[in-house]
């Protein structure tokens, strides 16, 4: 076996010991510093390639050495270059190799690095190779030589482009590295100021005077079993606002149970709460608990209370104040322990003017009101709500995802007449749109492009609390003949199995007719 310590620099077996030292540097460590450094240190000891350097691109679009282990302070200094400045400007911006066999004789060498390496050297050669990625070049690996032929310059320019090659896998891992971290590190920051602004598992986000003032007042009202009325535009919070009340008080390990007054027909609404017996109407064909029953020992949620007809107020009103249920067909009364807590993006003093809400009931729903401010009248905490949503779906979708500071900006200034329904539903279509895991401004307008075009659609004002809510056209609901079983099923037969279409016959919108089929347990 031959001595690797004999060989001569210039044979293959030198270079090929070169490269396998090389290929080790690069796997023990991947810190440019410390790595790309051991690289240029290895061709001065193993391929007498002096004075290697790595010019990259400066914060001031300049070419400037960054790494030069055998160069003193005064020469890196000196080693800044313009781009298309001397030999190294040169290889930067064309990506074309420079070999220079005597640099005394060459014109364009600037000698901003002295090239004098010993008295006694007759000549000293340069050689300058691009440092590619991709398509494009990033920096250039140049190194000097003494008193060398054309042939060991050409190999010494093939030792260098694998070099380099390695010097680029370096920089780009690095990058990507450090990106990563910035990426992160962002994200622990909007977590942190996320979860500072948190008021628990409920996700409540802000620190905005009107909604601190909402929330402060919800705990309060967690200390008794007093009814709730919860006011505020649509998308501001009010089902998390009871959540947090019931979470709070007493009856938080019993059922929180909730109901959407509008979502349910007028004559099915009194089932819903109430109950009914097996028998009591056609297509009740077993018993059925109500919502009182269920919600018994805890609190009961009436969402959209506005929009309760007058005939199930009266019998709310009657539950409020004995405490007691009748399940539709029966006359047995069943005693509820149910504290009620009840919310309305509508004007409740305008509809009992209007003789559309009983003022009785008013009185026992609005013992403690607390009224739930927009997202405009709070848009400071627009900012904390884009982290929380971003947060959700990064965690759905196992990546980061960052949001360019102008695209808050812009999120920030618009107006929400969804409030935060609808920033959550945008947040969530720009995540699932996003280049390159980021947000940016041209997407923010796009979308708010869409949803101004359907906010026109609707109007709204800031003042909940006394402005009646804007008419909405709606398909009024149909009485009992149009729930009856055998009518529904022989409208959809008529219209050969078309849903919509036999909704349509019926007077009915398709949601209504689908509620109806479930309810009374329909089989098609």
């Amino acid at each position: 076996m031959i001595d690797s310590s004999t060989l001569n620099n210039h044979s293959p077996d030198a270079v090929i010991s070169f490269l396998l030292q090389a290929s080790r540097i690069v796997c023990d460590n991947i810190e440019p510093s410390h790595t790309i450094n051991a690289l240029l240190n290895l061709l001065d000891k193993e391929q007498e390639l002096i004075k290697a350097r790595v010019i990259l691109l400066d914060e001031n679009k300049k070419l400037r050495v960054q790494y030069a282990p055998t160069l003193d302070a005064d020469a890196i200094n000196k080693g800044v270059y313009e781009l298309n400045e001397g030999i190294t400007g040169h290889v930067f911006s064309t990506g074309e190799v420079a070999l220079i066999e005597d640099v005394s004789m060459e014109p364009a060498y600037l000698s901003r690095i002295p090239s004098t390496i010993h008295l006694n050297a007759k000549k000293v050669s340069y050689i300058a190779v691009p440092i590619h990625q991709q398509n494009r070049v990033i920096g250039v690996l140049a190194a000097q030589r003494k008193d060398a032929e054309l042939e060991k310059l050409k190999t010494d320019t093939r030792v260098l482009f694998i070099v380099a090659s390695m010097i680029q896998q370096v920089l780009v891992i690095h990058q990507l590295i450090n990106n990563k971290t910035q990426m992160l590190v962002k994200e622990n920051q909007r977590l942190k100021q996320t979860l500072g602004q948190s008021t628990g598992q409920l996700k409540l986000i802000g620190e905005h005077t009107t909604f601190r003032k909402a929330y402060d007042l919800a705990l309060k009202s967690a200390l008794s079993d007093a009814s709730v009325l919860l006011n505020g535009e649509s998308g501001t919070g009010k089902e998390l606002f009871a959540r947090l009340i019931h979470q709070s008080s007493t009856r938080k390990n019993s059922e929180f149970v909730a109901i959407n007054c509008a979502a349910i027909p007028d004559n099915l609404l009194e089932s819903e709460l109430f109950g009914h017996e097996k028998g009591s109407f056609t297509g009740a064909n077993h018993l059925r608990r109500g919502r009182f029953e269920l919600a018994d020992g805890g609190t009961l949620f009436l969402d959209e209370i506005g929009d309760m007809n007058f005939e199930a107020q009266t019998k709310l009103l009657r539950t409020l104040q004995e405490r007691r249920i009748q399940r539709v067909g029966s006359e047995k009364d069943i005693a509820v322990d149910v504290r009620v807590i009840a919310a309305t993006h509508k004007n409740l003093p305008a509809l009992i003017k209007a003789g559309h809400f009983r003022l009785d009931l008013y009185y026992r729903l609005n013992v403690i009101p607390i009224l739930l401010p927009s997202l405009r009248e709070r848009a400071s905490d627009i900012h904390l709500l884009i982290n929380n949503f971003l947060l959700m779906h990064q965690n759905y979708k196992h990546q980061p995802i960052d949001i360019e500071t102008n695209a808050v900006n812009r999120l920030s200034q618009y107006a929400w007449p969804g409030n935060i329904r609808q920033l959550g539903n945008v947040i969530e279509r720009l995540c699932l749109f996003a280049e390159n895991q980021l947000i940016r401004l041209v997407d923010v307008e796009d979308i708010l492009n869409q949803e101004q075009s359907e906010s026109d659609l609707t109007t709204y004002t800031a003042d909940t609390s006394y402005a009646p809510s804007p008419a909405i056209e709606t398909r009024p609901y149909q009485k009992i003949h149009y729930t009856d079983p055998q009518g529904i099923i022989n409208a959809i037969r008529q219209n050969q199995g078309n849903k919509s279409r036999a909704a349509k016959q019926l007077g009915l919108t398709l949601r209504q007719l689908q509620y109806r089929i479930d309810k009374l347990e329909i089989k098609l």
